[in-house]
């Protein structure tokens, strides 16, 4: 055992939380770092909490000024894009790899790998899962628990299971598309 740590272990059993706090903290910005590096790209002001889990992330790209909450799951074998502005709340999954649904028994198929796209200033809610193929529109919400299996329109809310057009984010006032019977054009 490193006296680093010993050290850390006699601390954390005499001093406050607020100390151990601190030593963590420390402990999270060196993983952050790490988890960076393996990235494809970033952009600046890249925000990665504790306990996110990367799977393939040389295949993840991150814009500026995005943030990604404890326990987000991505899986990106298919590629993910991450535009700027972008926060995901914690315990949201992306995935990009799936199997075929054509087949008895999925265990002998390759998997299938499609790219998530998720474009600027992007709010993802707590437990949100984004399957594979979606592309997430500008500045559209993705509501918590909800389940993406088909594109979003850009300035869209999207709640429920599967995730569906609630309303549309006002810009100015007024409604970013024009409406054409209730849909977005």
């Amino acid at each position: 055992m490193s006296f680093t740590l010993l050290v850390r272990k006699f601390l954390a059993a005499l001093m406050p939380d607020r100390l151990v706090y601190v030593l963590s903290e420390e402990a999270s910005h060196k993983r952050c770092r790490y988890q960076k590096r393996l990235l494809r790209s970033h952009g600046d002001d890249l925000y990665l909490a504790n306990n996110v889990s990367l799977i393939s992330p040389g295949e993840i790209t991150f814009g500026n000024h995005c943030a990604v909450n404890e326990f987000v799951h991505i899986l990106a074998g298919g590629g993910v894009t991450i535009g700027n502005g972008v926060w995901i709340a914690n315990h949201a999954s992306i995935i990009t790899i799936t199997h075929p649904k054509d087949v008895e028994f999925v265990g002998h198929h390759p998997a299938i790998t499609e790219p998530v796209v998720i474009e600027d200033n992007v709010w993802i809610g707590s437990h949100a899962i984004i399957l594979p193929g979606v592309k997430l529109g500008k500045s559209c919400v993705v509501g918590a628990g909800a389940v993406v299996t088909k594109n979003v329109p850009p300035y869209a809310i999207v709640t429920g299971i599967p995730a569906s057009v609630q309303s549309y984010k006002l810009r100015g006032g007024e409604l970013p598309y024009r409406q054409v019977d209730g849909q977005h054009g």
